[in-house]
């Protein structure tokens, strides 16, 4: 992991919807080769805030920065090919197939797949349901599929939500291996996941998102030596009394 420039700065951002505050003050700095872990209840503000670092919406306040330039409506399209997201419960038009939704996707992107999309299906997975309507495909197919659009571009910044949803034990060893692979290839990467044994194993860094105030990022290896418990202990104390 490097300690160069962020890939992705977040400063004092807030999202309101609909009157609510959802998100308030944030701030959080990731770099080329690190492996971000965001953990918290459901209903923190972690969907918000992966919505709003992937360009889907924007700050109420604050600022996004991606490889140097701020996240708006005018930057957004041009950071699009060097950001990957998976954001909630993937969907897919049932009749599409596999090899149909990344042809599709790079087609939007304006973008020539680095590497040929059966290399890309194979590296997660899904080489003998390439030809497969997605209609048949179970939810952790459907992830390994998301999957596969957010890397397939080769970008520089993955932004992942709850991606080992539905995957069996083989599907989250291959997912570790995937996002080791990417980080170790300098790609920065921000994951918000429930399974925190996991993230023991997968993560560099950990922030707790709760009541959507993100708490200060600490070293993954620091919390799990000084925490009896490990992160799910740490996950508690952070919720229950506040961050330290």
């Amino acid at each position: 992991m490097t300690t160069t420039q962020p890939t992705l700065q977040i400063s004092q951002l807030t999202k309101t919807i609909a009157g609510r505050e959802i998100l308030t003050s944030c701030d959080l700095a990731v770099t080329p080769g690190e492996i971000c872990a965001i953990i918290g209840p459901n209903g923190a503000g972690k969907t918000t805030l992966f919505k709003t670092i992937a360009g889907l919406t924007f700050p109420t306040s604050g600022t996004i920065t991606i490889l140097g330039h701020t996240l708006s409506d005018t930057t957004r399209d041009g950071l699009l090919s060097r950001i990957g997201a998976t954001i909630e419960a993937p969907e897919f038009h049932p009749a599409a197939t596999a090899r149909t939704v990344l042809d599709l996707h790079f087609d939007l992107l304006g973008i020539t797949p680095p590497a040929p999309v059966d290399e890309l299906l194979e590296r997660v997975g899904l080489t003998a349901a390439a030809d497969t309507p997605v209609a048949s495909f179970s939810l952790g197919m459907k992830q390994r599929l998301a999957l596969a659009r957010a890397i397939g571009h080769r970008p520089e910044l993955v932004v992942l939500d709850e991606p080992a949803n539905g995957l069996d034990p083989t599907g989250i060893a291959d997912l570790r291996e995937l996002l080791a692979s990417l980080a170790e290839h300098g790609t920065a990467i921000v994951i918000a996941s429930h399974i925190l044994t996991e993230l023991e194993r997968t993560a560099h860094t950990v922030a707790v998102l709760t009541d959507g105030r993100l708490g200060p990022k600490k070293d993954i290896r620091t919390v799990l030596d000084s925490t009896d418990g490990g992160l799910e202990a740490f996950y508690r104390d952070s919720v229950a009394g506040g961050f330290r």
